[in-house]
């Protein structure tokens, strides 16, 4: 599992955006249409994803997409 280096942000009141923590690695992450999980990411959770880079404001980063979350067993 991963946690979350800080509470995600919603967007458009559907979206959640926000860092991963993976052991010492931080990842930046998109969840479109998962605001109603952002609870979810007050503990360990499990996520599928897809790595895709995203340019915004003329600055390119890898991010990942969430496709699907739950809590970490």
């Amino acid at each position: 599992g991963v946690t979350a280096a800080a509470p995600p942000e919603i967007l458009k009141r559907t979206h959640l955006k926000g860092d991963l923590r993976a052991g010492s690695a931080i990842h930046e992450f998109i969840a479109f249409g998962m605001a109603d999980r952002a609870e979810l990411f007050d503990g360990p959770v499990d996520i599928s994803y897809v790595p895709e880079l995203n340019t915004f404001r003329g600055r390119t980063r890898m991010q990942l997409r969430v496709k699907a979350v739950r809590s970490a067993e």
